[in-house]
């Protein structure tokens, strides 16, 4: 319970109703500090001067009306400092709406009967007006937070930013820089392996060993030539345009032919419906997604790839697959499936680098979409990729 005193202002040009509101106060079981002004002038004076628990304000004075009062008050600090209870001495209706838009808190009509309430008048907007107080409070507090919110995540995604900028510097410097060295071990051991087999000794073993390092050096330019294509994709400026994707798939499909006559693979492009998005990355979507089946399904008895979309329940997006009945992978290693340069446990004898499947991923993320594979070990393996739905 309260044990200080209620400050009171009471700006009214009545003596007679300043009187009988301080007799009504004083028989009230409350102590009150009660400050008087007589106009709009000295009542706005005394406001500014102290902090007040609740300000009385007689509507018609002899300087101003309330209104205008309520609206200097606020000239400064944009809101009360304290509740304002409007009185007047005639109950308009009209008054009573304008008085609460201005800021007051609440509105009584004088008379004997308000006079005798005028205590739990005040009592009830000083309790009223804590609760406000609070909730500015924390308003003001939520306000400052997500400032500081919104400070921390732009600074968080600039150094982000930054730090991804070096990096893909670095990454496109080192490859690089890598080539020249790389360039100069392979020569040499080409030169090596030359000058052995003109008899000039080393033998078979030698001739290994010079085989390995030239296949170390071929691994490590595929690598090179990993880095670049993902740092290439990160830096990519994307054109969204209509791309039919069963014509492009069928022209990788073709390619692979074309490169690989000893097999023979059947490929279903059945029904793929077309897209708007970039060409160039779509095709490294597709280009790794078709390798992939097409390198996994080579010991297959009778290899089989379809490339094709299903329905789904997201009508915002389309959902595409590449479906092989190749070797397949165990689910476990799915987490494994897109980092860069990360192969499977089953990709023995199987060449790749291992960055084909990131830079798949990285391409489809590009567009807005998600990538991700369904597999089981001797049963196959399907790719599914979405693409968000845009006319095409």
């Amino acid at each position: 319970m309260r044990t200080t005193p209620l400050r009171i202002l009471l700006i009214d040009d009545s003596e007679a109703d300043r009187a009988a509101m301080r007799r009504a106060l004083e028989s009230a079981e409350c102590e009150w500090i009660i400050d008087e002004a007589v106009d709009g002038a000295s009542g706005i004076a005394a406001y500014r001067r102290a902090d007040y628990d609740c300000v009385l304000l007689d509507f018609l004075l002899p300087d101003s009306n309330g209104l205008k009062i309520l609206r200097r008050m606020v000239e400064h600090s944009d809101e009360l400092s304290a509740p304002v209870v409007m009185m007047t001495a005639h109950g308009d209706e009209q008054v009573a709406v304008d008085a609460m838009k201005a800021g007051a808190l609440n509105y009584v009509i004088k008379g004997p009967a308000a006079f005798e309430r005028i205590a739990h008048t005040i009592r009830g907007a000083a309790r009223e007006w804590r609760h406000i107080e609070a909730r500015r409070e924390a308003e003001a507090t939520s306000r400052a937070l997500n400032v500081e919110l919104e400070r921390r995540v732009s600074q968080r995604t600039q150094e982000l930013a930054t730090t991804v900028e070096e990096l893909e510097a670095f990454c496109y410097a080192v490859s690089h820089d890598l080539r020249a060295p790389l360039r100069a071990v392979d020569g040499f051991a080409e030169i090596l392996s030359e000058h052995l087999g003109a008899d000039n000794g080393g033998g078979p073993e030698a001739r290994e060993c010079i085989h390995r390092v030239q296949d170390a050096t071929s691994r490590m330019s595929t690598m090179i030539d990993g880095l670049l294509g993902i740092s290439r994709l990160r830096r990519a400026e994307m054109a969204f345009e209509p791309v039919d994707l069963a014509d492009l798939a069928r022209r990788i499909v073709e390619d692979f032919r074309s490169t690989d006559k000893a097999r023979h693979v059947e490929v279903d492009t059945g029904s793929i419906p077309p897209t708007r998005g970039d060409p160039g990355l779509l095709s490294v979507v597709l280009q790794n997604l078709i390798e992939n089946a097409w390198k996994f399904t080579t010991n297959a008895e009778q290899a089989r790839i379809e490339i094709g979309h299903t329905g789904g329940g997201d009508p915002t997006e389309t959902v595409y697959y590449v479906r092989d009945n190749g070797r397949g992978f165990d689910p476990s290693q799915s987490d494994r499936l897109f980092a860069a340069f990360q192969r499977l446990e089953n990709a023995t004898g199987i060449d790749g680098s291992g960055i084909g499947l990131a830079m798949a991923k990285r391409a489809v993320s590009l567009h807005g979409g998600r990538i991700w594979a369904d597999s089981a070990p001797n049963e196959g393996t399907t790719f599914y990729f979405t693409l968000p739905c845009r006319n095409a």
